[in-house]
């Protein structure tokens, strides 16, 4: 089991405090591995409709405690599905190798 099945098993689970921790995790090494981007793609995974979920979710519960977890959602849309947001311009430079 890889690294990045892992995490997306552990969003699977109900929503908790840590989901914040394992997105920026996840966007952190999709950006720093690009590799990855292929993994996220797998349809077992649902990981755009997974990310868009908790994404609503937060907002829902409270968008400004939220803020940067949010972002880190758009962040990983991105990157790995070429939703356009704003991110950063190391991350558009890692995402073109």
């Amino acid at each position: 089991m890889g690294f990045i099945e892992q995490l997306v098993g552990l969003l699977h689970k109900p929503q908790k405090p840590s989901d914040e921790h394992i997105i920026r995790l996840l966007t952190e090494f999709v950006n720093d591995y690009p590799q990855g981007i292929d993994e996220c793609h797998r349809p077992e995974f649902e990981l755009e409709k997974l990310v868009n979920a908790k994404m609503t979710s937060m907002a829902d519960e409270d968008a400004k405690r939220f803020e940067g977890a949010i972002l880190n959602c758009k962040k990983l849309l991105s990157i790995c599905f070429n939703k356009q947001s704003e991110t950063p311009l190391a991350t558009q430079k890692n995402f073109l190798r």
